[in-house]
């Protein structure tokens, strides 16, 4: 991931396309797939622990949290992630630990409005990273939106093999999609572990 600790340390964020192979990519799509014709994704919440609620005037994902990572085509996900595990630590010098990470699918009509992954009263999460499984073509919606500061955002496309690595406490949206949005969502914590998935 060549300038990946430049741009998180001057950008607060990270795009990168490819990265990992389109068969790869279709491997995960259908392996997400098959878990959602299992009923294996539930629908996302908001909040934390005991006030967790639904709320799809907010958000409207589903998602399946990955605890399994053995088999492939997680092998090479878990790669890519324990990677940026790795480069957060040695050359951003963030107590980064560990990742946790969800399969998660848009339906048509659903978004997430502007938030921050990183709570307020507890600052576990160092890194959001999302990797795009697709398909996607202009005028599908579901765009990325970042708000690393207040002059500008930053647009990002949810292109299959794109991944986009962003700071936690950065704000950020989930623009209306027009069809089936995947993706494999992840955080970088600096904790040891916590239970899957009381946590948005």
């Amino acid at each position: 991931m060549v300038g990946f600790s430049d741009s998180i340390s001057q950008k607060k964020h990270y795009i990168k396309d490819h990265a990992l192979t389109t068969e790869t990519i279709l491997e995960l799509r259908n392996m997400a797939s098959k878990l959602k014709s299992r009923d294996e994704f539930s629908l996302a919440k908001i909040g934390r622990l005991d006030s967790l609620q639904r709320d799809k005037n907010v958000r409207g994902d589903e998602v399946s949290w990955i605890t399994d990572w053995s088999l492939s085509p997680l092998k090479e996900v878990s790669c890519l992630f324990e990677a940026i595990v790795e480069k957060s630590k040695y050359e951003l010098f963030q107590s980064t630990k560990r990742f946790e990470s969800h399969f998660s699918r848009y339906p048509p009509g659903t978004f997430y409005e502007r938030h921050r992954d990183q709570h307020s009263e507890q600052k576990c999460r160092i890194l959001s990273a999302v990797l795009y499984i697709g398909p996607w073509q202009e005028g599908d919606g579901g765009e990325l939106y970042l708000y690393p500061n207040d002059s500008n955002e930053i647009k990002v496309s949810p292109l299959p093999g794109r991944l986009a690595v962003f700071r936690s406490e950065v704000e950020h949206e989930v623009k209306t999609t027009q069809t089936d949005r995947w993706s494999v969502t992840a955080w970088i914590r600096n904790d040891e572990f916590s239970v899957v998935p009381l946590r948005i």
